[in-house]
């Protein structure tokens, strides 16, 4: 380096680039782990049939099917974006997120109050279970659902809404995108 030319510039925010592809991959490991749910609602619904001998449910296999794929397809889009950098894919992981927390926070007093009812239930149904299996079935219930719907879209949300990813999303896209325009996003930046 010369005289003449001038040092180079930091960069004024943290390039957080590794961390939206370590997002973008879980986003797609969850959007390949629905994918593989799909099969399994027709799989599902044939042993129920075949164990209560009832008809097969076509409707209701097609619907889980629908919504797995659906959100397979989703995540797995995102997960894309999220590697390549997207502001659109940014805004929409950072919404789903709040959605999800929203959802889990509003979710969980209603899975406590399930879980605490499930005794009740088994025993009305003649069913004996030890009360420590009980205690047991019980927190890994809470607990799954604790980090299904609170700990995954929480942290989802801290790092999308971190102006560190907005900045970072803004330089690898400098293009706006529709998601740029549409005022409901501003809210969770």
């Amino acid at each position: 380096m010369d005289a003449s030319t001038p040092p180079p510039v930091p960069p004024v925010f943290k390039d957080r680039r590794t961390g939206l592809i370590v997002f973008g991959i879980f986003a797609l490991l969850i959007g390949g782990a629905c994918a593989l749910f799909v099969p399994l609602a027709f799989v599902s619904q044939m042993m129920v049939a075949r164990r209560f001998g009832t008809e097969f449910d076509a409707s209701a296999a097609f619907i889980s099917a629908g919504l797995y794929g659906l959100i397979a397809v989703v995540m797995i889009w995102l997960g894309v974006g999220s590697i390549l950098a997207r502001r659109w894919a940014r805004a929409l992981l950072l919404c789903l997120g709040w959605l999800g927390l929203i959802i889990g926070l509003l979710a969980m007093p209603a899975v406590y109050l399930a879980m605490n009812s499930i005794g009740e239930t088994l025993r009305a149904q003649g069913q004996a279970v030890p009360p420590g299996t009980l205690a047991l079935i019980k927190f890994f219930a809470i607990a799954t659902t604790f980090v299904i719907y609170i700990v995954i879209p929480g942290v989802a949300v801290l790092f999308y809404r971190s102006p560190h990813v907005k900045h970072t999303c803004e330089v690898r896209d400098p293009v706006e995108r529709w998601t740029d325009r549409c005022p409901c996003w501003r809210w969770s930046c």
